[in-house]
């Protein structure tokens, strides 16, 4: 089985599956724990995040 892999580029593209939603998602998530200062969930999501932003070809999150 082959997986195509799309270049990074300056102009990420929003529209790959449902990639765009799921990053809101871990965001709203990273928020909630964030609030309710749940450290193990906030790096959770943080590796979610970046996970989503790199896939989507988005520069990364400085969350330091």
């Amino acid at each position: 089985m082959f997986e195509f892999i799309q270049e990074k580029n300056e102009k990420p593209n929003y529209l790959i599956g449902g990639d765009w939603q799921e990053l809101k998602k871990a965001w709203n998530k990273y928020e909630k724990a964030l609030s309710e200062k749940n450290f193990s969930k906030m790096e959770r999501c943080r590796c979610k995040i970046h996970s989503l932003q790199e896939k989507l070809g988005m520069k990364k999150t400085d969350f330091s």
